[in-house]
């Protein structure tokens, strides 16, 4: 875990301030690893705390997911100090740190009508709250970022769910957002 820790640390350590720095990609691969190991952290503590619940019930309490009997998902308890230390860290980074530089480039995106980059960005910033639930962790911040980062993703950008029958695999856009992007550089009269 502490590797984990490392990686964005050093990563966020290369921020040049802007969403188009050479160390981008480094950047937001980092926190998307860290997110989704955190996200998996979070689900083994809220099966512990199912579990534990369950077990007081006599085993009648049963829901899906971290909620559900999960073979071979028993954890014990100094493991569970240890990956809820852990989680607490994570969250905390991927909270702070990376969620202001994340939010710094997002505003400056914006101001900037740079509606491709600045998804990219919201997309990110609702993955850090993705895996936050009630009562754990979700606060006004969590619910803020992730209302208007699902809002701001639904409006402006063009979620494409088939392959178009114009397909280029060298640029993936369909022809729809290829005009957009051709109408944007090279505005109509």
């Amino acid at each position: 875990m502490s590797s984990v820790d490392s990686i964005l640390d050093l990563a966020m350590d290369l921020d040049t301030g802007s969403l188009h720095g050479p160390s981008t990609t480094i950047i937001l691969f980092a926190i998307r690893l860290c997110t989704r190991i955190e996200g998996y952290a979070a689900m083994i503590l809220r099966h512990a705390e199912w579990a534990r619940v369950d077990a007081l019930s006599g085993g009648i309490v049963t829901g899906t997911g971290p909620t559900a009997p999960v073979r071979g998902l028993a954890v014990r308890e100094d493991d569970l100090r240890v990956l809820a230390s852990y989680h607490a860290r994570m969250c905390e980074k991927l909270q702070g740190r990376a969620y202001g530089m994340l939010e710094s480039w997002r505003m400056r995106l914006v101001e900037g009508d740079d509606i491709t980059s600045a998804s990219i960005c919201h997309a990110h910033i609702g993955y850090i709250f993705a895996h936050q639930w009630s009562g754990k962790g979700m606060n006004w911040k969590a619910v803020e970022s992730l209302l208007s980062c699902q809002i701001y993703l639904t409006h402006n950008y063009g979620f494409t769910l088939e392959a178009s029958v114009n397909w280029d695999e060298n640029n993936p856009k369909p022809e729809k957002e290829k005009k957009k992007d051709k109408d944007k550089v090279c505005p109509k009269p």
